[in-house]
């Protein structure tokens, strides 16, 4: 049974009341660009209120998927001055009208640091205050077995399915945390399709091997082009563009037939000509 945030915070040595829980919603642009682009802590310092008064330390969490946050790191907070006249970094956001008031001197500490990107919690229902005390209940959903492994939802049905890369990328990389979709991929034979979101390009392929979809999509995250042809190219000159891919099911197929190739291919080559993949897409033949 996974314990409350309280729970670790206390086992860490930190008492729940000398701390504030911060959460930083990705759908937050301002928020997001400062994650991206190593602005993230500066991002916590400066405020236009006094956030984190009377507190001692700050839990940071980036906000995830719906109410979910994951821990980023523990500041000591260490005073409070006024922002005004600070210099920026180039590139930080800061609105014109409405600056920030505060800034606060953080420094990261060691606590609870074996968490960090690891350890994630549901915010609740008071998702849209992004500040709450540390003795406001925080349940956790899950500690991740590395850090920044994605969190993927339970499988439900192949129909719905839909897989980034990355937390395909995370269903391998921690098979055992993920035992149900090892199980399911592994024994599913099928028609796949991965798209670039980016372009909007598909492939179409099969899986009908050993280990299935499995053992099919395995190949994706270690060579990241798959052996095909195209994807190769795109990735020569886009180098990080796999992150981009996303993986679905067309098509689940009986054992009965993934037992004859040659009607695999042609359910396959059906899917190649209803999609358009070779004359528009990323598959060669």
């Amino acid at each position: 049974m996974l314990l409350k945030l309280s729970d670790v915070m206390r086992n860490a040595g930190l008492n729940p009341k000398e701390v504030k829980l911060a959460r930083h919603p990705m759908s937050d642009k301002d928020a997001k660009f400062c994650y991206e682009n190593g602005f993230f802590e500066l991002y916590l310092k400066t405020q236009r209120k006094k956030r984190f008064e009377n507190c001692r330390y700050i839990l940071n969490f980036v906000g995830t998927q719906g109410t979910l946050g994951r821990y980023e790191g523990c500041y000591l907070v260490k005073g409070v001055y006024s922002a005004k006249g600070m210099e920026f970094p180039k590139g930080f956001p800061i609105k014109p009208k409405n600056p920030p008031e505060f800034y606060y001197d953080l420094e990261k500490q060691d606590i609870m640091q074996e968490y960090e990107d690891r350890l994630i919690i549901d915010w609740g229902q008071g998702a849209r205050n992004w500040c709450h005390n540390g003795a406001t209940e925080k349940e956790i959903v899950a500690l991740m077995p590395y850090r920044n492994a994605q969190l993927v939802s339970k499988l439900t049905d192949f129909e719905n399915m839909r897989l980034s890369f990355d937390e395909l990328e995370s269903i391998i990389a921690a098979s055992d945390f993920y035992s149900d979709w090892v199980g399911a991929l592994s024994t599913t034979y099928a028609i796949y399709l991965i798209t670039d979101t980016v372009s909007g390009k598909q492939y179409v392929g099969s899986a009908y091997g050993k280990n299935g979809l499995y053992g099919r999509w395995s190949e994706y995250v270690n060579t990241k082009h798959g052996g095909n042809k195209k994807m190769r190219e795109l990735l020569k000159k886009h180098p990080e563009r796999y992150h981009r891919f996303q993986f679905s099911i067309l098509q689940t197929l009986p054992k009965s037939l993934a037992v004859d190739n040659v009607s695999v291919i042609e359910v396959e080559s059906l899917w190649k000509s209803k999609l358009n993949t070779i004359e528009f897409g990323l598959n060669d033949n």
